[in-house]
């Protein structure tokens, strides 16, 4: 579909609410063996405060060492959330990834830790048990967690058939966002888009700069023709799983020629257009037919999957993304994403 992105780019220049953006980021706490485990029952039970933090602290003789190494946590932006994971694992467990969510209209946060157990013949004896304490940014202070844990079978094959299953996903999920550009389902487009992009936007004007951009007095624009290649590229960072899309679609730009406009300054406006259109899709073909614009070509997708969900987000990708990148996502995950749609 048309770049959306530069409809999101425009609101952002005219107001400061990106400057107001919440991370969602979650961060792995170094504590080296110095909080004491939670029994069965406290597992994922959140520490709010610094006492009870410190209550937490081992007392035995690792006490001076602990406190002088512990990192200092800020209670009021974070709190700390711990779990053991008995993986079958000598210490930190392949495949450890986690998500955090808020449920709708609720205090419940939902924490999904994935991870993948050792098989029978490899089972480590000496140390098979793992810590994991992580920040997570602080939501309302009367709230709940509730742990969802997710341990993958080990098998010689668990790759490739993960990714494999990824990507079935993938493209039915694909072809659902495909057909609600087709049919200019604003709202649902909206539902399928990476939803962190509506920290930087509140969704209900990101919608009517939509519609404003697709279907105003002056234009209208309709998709098309979505060939996805059947190729995306499938990668981890960080807690994410990210997929790049290379696919092709029609635009077709309908221009309106206003009351007062006469025929020949309407041409001469068609022509600007046209220039401009050029210059944003250069690797497109673009075919004039009276008023309408044909722009046919290649395009670029990032999908992010929400392992909890079982559900992928779109975002359009274009030369101008790689500024949204980075509000978005962790300089690593941009610059990963950015490598590889080749950006800008």
């Amino acid at each position: 579909m048309m770049n959306y992105i530069q409809v999101i780019f425009l609101l952002i220049a005219l107001s400061s609410a990106y400057a107001q953006t919440n991370s969602d980021e979650i961060l792995e706490y170094e504590h080296d063996g110095c909080l004491w485990p939670f029994f069965s029952k406290d597992n994922g039970k959140p520490i709010t405060n610094q006492t009870e933090f410190e209550n937490i602290v081992r007392k035995d003789a690792s006490l001076n060492r602990c406190v002088g190494n512990l990192e200092r946590i800020d209670f009021e932006k974070y709190v700390l959330v711990g779990h053991i994971i008995n993986s079958g694992h000598c210490y930190r467990p392949p495949g450890l990834n986690y998500f955090a969510e808020y449920a709708a209209n609720s205090k419940t946060l939902y924490l999904t830790i994935t991870y993948q157990e050792a098989s029978r013949n490899a089972t480590c004896r000496a140390a098979s048990r793992y810590d994991l304490w992580l920040l997570i940014p602080r939501p309302s202070d009367d709230f709940e967690v509730v742990l969802r844990l997710n341990a993958l079978d080990a098998t010689e094959h668990y790759l490739e058939n993960e990714i494999s299953r990824h990507h079935e996903d993938f493209k039915k999920q694909l072809k659902t966002f495909f057909s609600f550009a087709e049919q200019r389902q604003w709202n649902k487009i909206l539902d399928a888009t990476y939803p962190k992009l509506f920290s930087l936007q509140p969704r209900d004007k990101m919608l009517q700069a939509l519609k404003q951009s697709y279907d105003s007095e002056h234009l209208k624009m309709y998709f098309s023709d979505f060939k996805y290649n059947n190729d995306a590229v499938f990668f981890k960072a960080d807690s994410l799983q990210c997929a790049i899309a290379d696919y092709s679609s029609t635009i077709q730009v309908e221009f309106l020629q206003k009351n007062n406009q006469t025929d020949a300054e309407f041409e001469d406006y068609l022509t600007e257009m046209q220039t401009k259109f050029r210059k944003q899709y250069p690797n497109s073909d673009l075919i004039k037919k009276e008023n309408v614009l044909h722009i046919t070509g290649p395009k670029q997708l990032l999908g992010v999957y929400n392992t909890s969900k079982r559900v992928w987000y779109f975002l359009e990708l274009s030369k101008s993304s790689s500024q949204l990148l980075a509000l978005l996502f962790e300089k690593d995950l941009a610059s990963k994403i950015i490598e590889a749609t080749q950006l800008d």
